[in-house]
């Protein structure tokens, strides 16, 4: 019997790049806005490492900044509504300030969309072709 390596199931690639985000959270429990930086990032969402847990399914708004260029500032490209589908550790731990989430993104508008692709464009030119993970 032969080995098949699996298949990727996804339908666009990430690409490794790390910009500032704000993550604006709607519960109580949670300050108005949690700073993060994604590590990777595609048209359907992103991984970001936050400092305190968001449980799954949790909804909320997240804020891209485009990172400063040299001769450009930092500006905020898109404001996105999504979804946590991921979070590790799973639970919740006592002392644990570090946590990897797993963003969605629902309903892109056209504008968005094509903002995100400039984003992911510009970087795959400014790294000599993209660096994607199917992670």
């Amino acid at each position: 019997m032969s080995a098949h390596p699996q298949q990727e199931r996804r339908k666009c690639p990430r690409y490794n790049l790390q910009i500032p985000i704000q993550l604006s959270l709607s519960h109580s429990s949670f300050p108005d806005t949690l700073d993060a930086t994604t590590l990777n990032l595609c048209l359907n969402g992103l991984y970001c490492t936050v400092t305190r847990y968001i449980p799954p399914f949790h909804k909320l708004l997240i804020t891209m900044i485009a990172p400063k260029h040299e001769e450009a500032p930092p500006r905020v490209i898109s404001q996105v509504e999504g979804v946590v589908v991921r979070v590790e550790p799973e639970q919740e731990k006592v002392g644990c300030h570090e946590y990897q989430v797993a963003l969605y993104f629902q309903e892109l508008s056209d504008e968005q969309e094509d903002a995100l692709q400039a984003l992911l464009a510009a970087h795959a030119a400014h790294v000599g072709g993209h660096e994607c993970v199917y992670a």
